[in-house]
């Protein structure tokens, strides 16, 4: 039974941050040994790796799927389920190319013009989970902001207990280099390559705490999106339809033992039929083993005094995803989430599949320093200068100026430079 919480909420929320926060030395130490061996040692490595963990025989051979095999489940799925696919890929698209920024230049006193070029990243990898949860949304959420920025290879690495309605996606989304290969050497090969997966600049996507601590120990070598842990849901609501608010909790609890589903209400009476819904509903789930393992140990039913200790709450957990309902006057007031679900209509689930927004969020309260995937992480923005011989007087007088006191001679003088030639 998730607990209704009435005292001491900031001290249970801090906690649940800390214990989500911190990192398994163990895990690292395992992750890092399979980095260096994929380095090192590349597709013998892999084919290793693959045996030990998946028990799939991995070679050379089948390591990447072909693209006959790519097309042919793409026309032998449902067609109801294309259906849906093509539907929530336009949606996607049409949000993906509103975030899409464009190149600027502004032209400043004598002739001076500063400005930045927009290009995009060379090369993604996508990891597409396919464990307990296999994440056929994903290959949306990860391609089609990628494919909008401009990015010519997308490679998609996918674990060998994937499903075919994996690889139909990857086709409706132009993904044509697929390789199976699951977990922390997925990763490795993303970002070192072997001797047949040639690697790539940025990796994204999610996936279990091997993959998510495989992306933190090679970002450098390549860019990442972020290190996502579990999922977090938390709602605001002093009134509402207890039914969909328990539903909405579940959803998201359903995902992982460690997930956290948490809702914020001043209302006692709906704070009880709502513990009640959950109890209910989660006799009817398939997956009710994950969902009461989080909704126990992760979750909370938290009475707050007021709104604005809500809203306190809510900025400081910085949840992934954060639903509000009733009151729309606390939107305004709210700083930190991954994505904002207003009003009780707007279903987390949506965001999740269909809607547009990208459900590739940032978790651990990392909402409070950045946005989720977009358009924007798959493109570089180059900035520019181009200084006319009049306007370079007064920027080598600083510029000498400034890294005199700094000590940086060789920097005066490349400025000093332009201030003699000018005035001649």
């Amino acid at each position: 039974m998730i607990r209704i919480i009435t005292k001491n909420q900031e001290q249970f929320l801090e906690s649940l941050i800390l214990s989500r926060q911190q990192s398994n030395a163990d895990i690292e130490s395992k992750v890092a040994e399979i980095l260096l061996n994929v380095r090192q040692n590349g597709n013998s490595s892999i084919f290793e790796y693959s045996k030990k963990f998946d028990n799939f025989k991995l070679t050379a051979k089948n390591m990447r799927i072909s693209k006959k095999e790519i097309k042919k489940a793409y026309f032998s799925a449902d067609k109801s389920f294309i259906s849906a696919l093509k539907k929530a890929k336009k949606n996607i698209e049409i949000f993906s190319k509103k975030q899409k920024p464009k190149s600027w230049e502004i032209k400043l006193s004598k002739g001076m013009i500063l400005g930045e070029i927009i290009k995009p990243i060379d090369s993604v990898g996508i990891y597409v989970p396919a464990g307990n949860y296999p994440l056929i949304s994903s290959v949306l959420m990860n391609s089609i902001p990628a494919k909008i920025a401009g990015v010519k290879r997308i490679v998609m690495c996918v674990p060998p207990s994937f499903k075919k309605e994996i690889l139909a996606a990857a086709y409706l989304c132009g993904i044509t280099e697929i390789y199976c290969i699951g977990g922390a050497q997925a990763i490795a090969a993303l970002a070192f390559g072997t001797q047949t997966l040639q690697k790539v600049d940025k990796i994204v996507g999610p996936g279990n705490i091997y993959v998510s601590t495989a992306k933190k120990l090679v970002y450098g070598s390549v860019g990442i999106d972020f290190i996502a842990g579990p999922t977090e849901i938390m709602i605001i609501a002093d009134k509402g339809k207890p039914d969909f608010i328990a539903a909405d909790l579940l959803a998201q609890a359903e995902h992982d033992e460690n997930a956290s589903a948490i809702l914020l209400t001043t209302n006692r009476v709906l704070a009880e039929q709502v513990q009640s819904e959950l109890s209910k509903q989660l006799q009817e789930l398939s997956t009710k083993g994950i969902a009461s393992k989080s909704i126990a140990k992760n979750s909370a039913i938290i009475l707050v005094e007021n709104q604005n200790q809500a809203i306190a709450l809510a900025n400081n957990f910085a949840p992934e995803h954060l639903e509000i309902f009733g009151s729309r006057k606390i939107i305004s007031k709210i700083k930190n989430c991954g994505s904002l679900f207003i009003d009780e209509y707007s279903c987390e689930t949506f965001g999740d599949y269909c809607s547009g927004t990208n459900h590739v969020l940032p978790t651990n309260q990392a909402a409070k320093y950045r946005a989720g995937l977009s358009t924007e992480d798959f493109v570089k923005k180059i900035a520019f200068q181009k200084v006319s011989k009049k306007a370079s007087v007064e920027l080598a007088k600083i510029s000498a100026k400034l890294a005199e006191i700094e000590g940086l001679e060789g920097h005066k003088k490349a400025a000093l430079l332009r201030y003699q030639k000018s005035k001649n």
